[in-house]
């Protein structure tokens, strides 16, 4: 391949998928299927003593690819923290072409611990689940970095060419997903052009392919081509969510992401940092493609060679070829260094490019040639016909802000931005300071020469004190489509800024990636009533009061549902034990949230004994025998004493006379592990005097 980058593209090598389809054919003509009742495949490299059917984590595969053997359209492959190795082969003469062959319509996760029942309960970034390329084991750092090729130049000997793969001959949509994985250890050959396999040395993609690539963290990888990382060609529409590529290398162009043409990729939440390529680091996008950018983070990237003409063919962080449509909103370039041109963002001809809540600062462009009237830069437009339109941004203190070749001095319409450190360019709302906006601005490091290891990226933030600070324009805020928040909301208007914070915290939004964030104020919660500790009997209930230093007002929860319910400040003891009560001040733009907790002992059950008057007893004589009915609301027995035996006795229920005089009976109910004991409850009978056995009262104790 030249360094000219109007690339045409090439025809693939059908003969490897033509052989691979048929093989794949004759399997499932052969092949005994075993799928989970839910359509669940799971993966486990560590399961043992199950029956390995892929039907449940006890039975689960102990290789990635014994579940693609089986997967079809609509199922789901879980995969269990460990490393995998691939080992379909593409031709079957050479152990190198080793990949994982994305199925279309099947979603593969990875990030469990082997015991999850739903997927919300996997923690991806825990249970770090590796698809290396390290065939052979021999990885520099490899075994000491959990099965992770660290960087691009630790790839040793014989690595797969392609990590992961969609195949050529398929059409992939966005029902085929990738989530929860590190992709490591690729490395192409020169062998096989643009559709073989020296591209894309983690994952690559051929055309008409739309996959979901989420929650991926592409690293170690080198390609000896295009794509460090991650290689598309033409016609797809692929979704990155939440993707970093770090430490890999393209001998051509994108060390990190590579896609040609008429393509229609949105990146979500991407970080591209310390990738290398010799003619474009970070993210090369060729000809007519529409592109949406939302909260990116670009530092560290470097691109090795220039153009030897010196006219701007190579670019750093974000490259672009010709008649593309770009977005961008919340990025920040920072520390990229190109050897030659355009170290954040650079482009030929007819782009339309919208740049929206951008921060750009060190960068550094290494050109120098006199033949382009106006080289380096952290912005390069190689040839006529760019416009940019440029909003709430800041491009400052960079080697030098726009760099064009010859006429092609690119249209910028900018507003509500800070634009290099002289005068205010024409527009409305834009600004200009002398001074640095942000908390720490990036360096060149100890050996003060850009584009080494030990560039640093700085805190991008806004200074409180800054000129940026509520001095853009909220209208220019995009609608958030791409759904950065994650809330379902896609017709708000952008809510978050590049560290997830409100996007608008103050008067109007800032300018740059970031939105000054002010720590909220402490506040505590503090429970007036009851008491800590104070029992309560089951069944019964208890108002609670608390207040918050901040004046705000305290919402109430129970952290025990199984112990007490609360209903506004009621608590209502349904089981005995230990509630505990939470009161909540959730916080504002001043305060910041608080809690505390109360504890309640939800006690035994109350119980009361209602004793009435012997049947009989008016008429009672000495060798006359009576029964006793008191009874507990508790529903529990009842036991009888006698506290005067020369006049009565008692026997379970029996009340028994034994001569005339006063008779005192007690009813007593002991409780059990419910039922606290009742009060004793006693009657007073006179035996032998109606009279007064008529009219005096029962007595309790």
């Amino acid at each position: 391949m030249t360094i000219n980058l109007n690339k045409k593209s090439k025809r693939p090598n059908w003969a490897p998928l033509l052989t691979l389809s048929l093989v794949a054919l004759l399997f499932a003509l052969t092949a005994t299927v075993v799928l989970a009742d839910d359509h669940i495949l799971y993966v486990d490299a560590d399961a043992t003593g199950g029956a390995g059917t892929g039907a449940s984590w006890a039975n689960a595969f102990t290789d990635l690819q014994a579940a693609l053997d089986v997967a079809e359209a609509g199922d789901e492959i879980w995969v269990a923290s460990a490393v995998y190795k691939p080992t379909k082969l593409v031709d079957p003469t050479n152990s190198q072409t080793a990949t994982f062959e994305l199925i279309e319509g099947v979603k593969i996760y990875g990030g469990f611990a082997g015991t999850e029942a739903s997927l919300d309960e996997r923690d991806w970034t825990t249970n770090v689940t590796v698809l290396s390329g390290d065939l052979d084991n021999n990885d520099v750092g490899a075994d000491t970095n959990g099965g992770i090729t660290p960087r691009a130049e630790n790839t040793l000997g014989l690595n797969s060419y392609n990590v992961v793969i969609g195949n050529n001959a398929i059409t992939y949509t966005n029902a085929t997903v990738l989530d929860g994985f590190t992709v490591t250890g690729g490395q192409t050959t020169g062998l096989g052009g643009e559709a073989g396999t020296s591209d894309g040395a983690a994952i690559r993609f051929g055309d008409y392919a739309s996959p979901i690539l989420r929650n991926l963290h592409v690293i170690g990888n080198r390609s000896t081509d295009d794509g460090g990382g991650i290689y598309f060609r033409h016609f797809n529409n692929p979704i990155f969510d939440n993707v970093r590529v770090e430490h890999t290398f393209a001998k051509d162009f994108g060390g990190a992401i590579f896609m040609f043409d008429d393509n229609n990729p949105t990146f979500k939440n991407v970080t591209i940092v310390n990738t290398t390529g010799e003619y474009s680091a970070g993210i090369y996008i060729h000809d007519r493609n529409t592109i949406n950018i939302v909260n990116f983070y670009g530092c560290g990237n470097v691109n090795i060679f220039g153009d030897p003409n010196g006219h701007g063919n190579s670019g750093t962080t974000l490259s672009f070829g010709s008649e593309n449509t770009v977005q961008i909103t919340n990025a920040a370039f920072t520390a990229n260094y190109a050897n030659e041109n355009g170290a954040a963002l650079r482009f030929t001809r007819d782009n339309d490019i919208t740049l929206t809540n951008i921060t750009m600062t060190g960068n550094q462009s290494a050109a120098t040639d006199v033949s382009v009237p106006n080289p380096g830069g952290a912005i390069f437009s190689r040839e006529v016909g760019n416009v940019l339109t440029v909003a709430n941004s800041i491009i400052w203190g960079n080697s030098q802000t726009f760099g064009w070749g010859e006429g092609a001095q690119p249209t910028v319409n900018a507003t509500y931005s800070i634009i290099g450190t002289g005068a205010a360019p024409e527009g409305v709302g834009n600004i200009t300071t002398p001074t640095s906006p942000f908390k720490t601005d990036p360096t060149s490091g100890g050996d003060e020469t850009w584009g080494t290891s030990d560039d640093t990226c700085g805190d991008l933030q806004p200074i409180g004190t800054s000129a940026i600070v509520n001095a853009g324009s909220s209208a220019a805020l995009p609608a958030d489509i791409l759904d950065v928040d994650y809330n379902g909301d896609t017709a708000e208007i952008l809510p978050i800024d590049l560290n997830k914070i409100s996007r608008v915290s103050g008067s109007s939004v800032d300018i740059g990636a970031y939105e000054l964030y002010i720590p909220p104020t402490a506040q505590t919660v503090t429970f007036t009533s009851p008491e800590a500790n104070t029992e309560v009997p089951v069944d019964g209930n208890v108002t609670v009061a608390a207040t918050a230093s901040s004046g705000l007002p305290v919402t109430f929860s129970s952290l025990t549902p199984s112990i007490c319910t609360v209903t506004g400040a009621q608590v209502s003891l349904i089981a005995i034990g230990d509630c505990i009560v939470q009161a909540a001040q959730a916080g504002n733009s001043e305060f910041g949230p608080a809690t505390a907790q109360l504890t309640i002992i939800a006690g035994k059950r109350l119980q009361q004994i209602t004793f009435p008057t012997p049947a009989g007893i008016a008429d009672a004589e000495a060798g006359d025998t009576l029964t006793l009915a008191a009874t507990a609301d508790s529903g529990l027995a009842v036991t009888y004493t006698s506290s005067t035996p020369s006049v009565c006795t008692v026997d379970g229920s029996n009340l028994e006379i034994v001569s005339a005089g006063i008779c005192r009976i007690e009813a007593n109910q002991s409780g059990d592990a419910e039922w606290k004991a009742a009060p004793e409850k006693a009657v007073t009978l006179f035996i032998g005097q109606p009279t007064f056995t008529t009219y005096l009262p029962v007595v309790t104790k």
